[in-house]
């Protein structure tokens, strides 16, 4: 069902019961779920494959950073894109793929947000939401429409 099944909220429910039951048994399953077709259904995969807190064993980073590096590639949404950078800092720290896909995020990203998302987590370590960013963004734009030469 967390595969196959018609309704993609009954798919992201079986994720997040398998990533509360079975985590380290699902990973093939979560990994599959990377290229489901609906943004949340993806979005539970992410958790359900990295989410360290959750788990019974420890992560297998060897493993797991390069699905991470090719969901974030593959990914169409923004704002999953961006999720996926914290996911991609937590990883850099022990997987050097992770920590270049960060920087070449950092530098060539198509989404300016992405872009400034990464530079603050390689800059500082903490990145503030995709909605702060962009309302941050928006007053930024106002004031220099509304400034006077």
């Amino acid at each position: 069902m967390a595969l196959e099944g018609k309704d993609p909220w009954l798919r992201r429910r079986c994720l997040e019961v398998l990533d509360h039951v079975a985590n380290d048994a699902s990973t093939e399953i979560f990994a599959a779920a990377l290229r489901d077709p609906v943004g949340p259904v993806r979005a539970s995969a992410i958790h359900g494959l990295t989410c360290e807190r959750c788990r019974s064993a420890e992560l297998c980073v060897a493993d797991v950073a390069p699905l991470v590096i090719a969901a974030y590639e593959a990914e169409p949404e923004s704002e999953l894109r961006h999720k996926l950078l914290r996911v991609l800092y937590d990883l850099a720290l022990r997987s050097r793929a992770a920590g270049e896909m960060l920087s070449r995020v950092a530098d060539h990203d198509s989404d300016g947000l992405c872009r400034e998302a990464a530079v603050s987590l390689l800059k500082a370590g903490h990145v503030r939401s995709r909605r702060a960013l962009e309302r941050q963004a928006e007053t930024a734009r106002r004031h220099s429409s509304t400034t006077i030469p």
